[in-house]
C-alpha cells in the first residue's frame, strides 16, 4: 500500500492547510475529518458528562455548557472551547483522546480552584 503523502491546499482566507492524497489522490473531507477525529457535540457530552459533579446547562445561541459547581469549564456549538487562563479557548480539531484530555485539565484545573468542601461535594455526585 502506499503511504498517505500530503499536499498543500489554500482554504477561504488564505490559510494554506495539509490535503491527504493517497495515490497522488486528494482523500474526500469526509474521509479526512474521520482520520482527524469528529469532535462532535455528542463526544463532548459524553466526556463531560462522565466527569464527576458536573452539569450541562443551556448556553446562549444553542450550545451546551458544562459545569463543575455552577462555574463553567467546556461548551460545545458550532466548536468546542474549554475554560482556560480565564478565556474561552477554542479548540482545534484534534482527535477525541485530545479532546479529552484538554476537557479533563480544564475540568481539574477548574476543581482545584474550588474550595475543599465543594471539592468533596463533587465526588459525592454523579456527573
Amino acid at each position: 500500500m502506499q503511504p498517505m503523502m500530503m499536499a498543500r491546499i489554500v482554504m477561504g482566507g488564505g490559510v494554506s492547510a495539509p490535503c491527504p492524497r493517497v495515490h497522488g489522490i486528494p482523500v474526500d473531507r469526509a474521509a479526512r475529518r474521520a482520520t482527524l477525529g469528529v469532535m462532535s457535540r455528542e463526544t463532548v457530552n459524553l466526556i463531560c458528562g462522565e466527569l464527576p459533579g458536573t452539569e450541562k446547562v443551556p448556553g446562549d445561541g444553542g450550545t451546551d455548557v458544562w459545569t463543575a459547581a455552577h462555574v463553567p469549564f467546556a461548551r460545545v456549538g458550532d466548536g468546542v472551547e474549554v475554560w482556560e487562563g480565564g478565556v474561552w479557548v477554542p479548540m482545534p480539531v484534534m482527535s477525541d483522546h485530545d479532546l479529552r484530555e484538554r476537557i479533563v485539565a480544564a475540568y481539574e484545573a477548574l476543581r482545584h480552584s474550588l474550595p475543599g468542601d465543594v471539592q468533596v461535594t463533587l465526588d459525592r455526585t454523579s456527573g
